[in-house]
């Protein structure tokens, strides 16, 4: 099984308390980071040369409820993020997210090669796996600054979804005052029908479209 990381493809590594995580591979390579134009050496954006000198890789899709179930426990989630269901992206901290890649070595340390380990992406890792050597502001599928998927009106309908059942939801979990639950009562109390698409209202992994390098979310 080591053998595929090898030869750069992208890998499926099975967790033990069921189900897989895929990895998409990502080349080395150098690109262009930041906003484009930016030129100002305190913007957080500054645009810059990076280089990532040895290839990695990263997950095909955010961390799922079930996935974090599967290594963490269920111990680990409020009962809002149980009621959310098993393909639902997981919210957690950083520091959470370090302790799951650590336990994800353990699991996986007969498939890894020698001296491979999970662990969290540099912020270069992360921003030049999302724009797939893409450099195009307008380009539909790239999640860097400037750029964004514009969806359409149907597309938008996939994603919304009714108060009264994300009310249900919330009942149920008990959720009484975090964004979501305080968000959607005031739009029902204010005669809303429909959740508008928003980065607050989740859709399940592998709902939005994927990038040149087939990484999703």
């Amino acid at each position: 099984p080591k053998d595929m990381f090898a030869f750069g493809k992208d890998v499926a590594l099975p967790l033990r308390g069921g189900g897989t995580m895929e990895f998409v591979a990502c080349p080395a390579g150098s690109f262009r980071m930041g906003r484009p134009g930016d030129r100002d050496p305190k913007s957080p954006y500054y645009e810059h040369r990076a280089t990532i000198s040895r290839p990695f890789w990263i997950g095909r899709f955010p961390v799922t409820v079930e996935q974090w179930t599967n290594v963490m426990g269920h111990a680990e989630l409020n009962a809002a993020q149980r009621a959310m269901g098993p393909r639902m992206p997981i919210n957690r901290d950083w520091h959470e997210i370090g302790d799951l890649a650590v336990r994800l070595t353990r699991q996986f340390e007969d498939r890894l090669p020698d001296g491979y380990v999970v662990r969290l992406p540099t912020e270069a890792e992360w921003e030049y796996a999302l724009r797939a050597n893409s450099t195009d502001p307008d380009d539909p599928y790239a999640w860097f600054h400037g750029g964004g998927r514009r969806f359409s009106s149907e597309e938008m309908d996939r994603y919304r979804m009714s108060v009264r059942d994300m009310l249900s939801v919330l009942d149920r979990s008990g959720v009484k005052l975090e964004y979501t639950a305080v968000q959607t009562r005031r739009m029902a109390a204010g005669g809303a029908r429909e959740l508008p698409y928003s980065s607050k209202v989740f859709a399940p992994v592998g709902e939005h479209c994927p990038n040149a390098w087939g990484i999703h979310d």
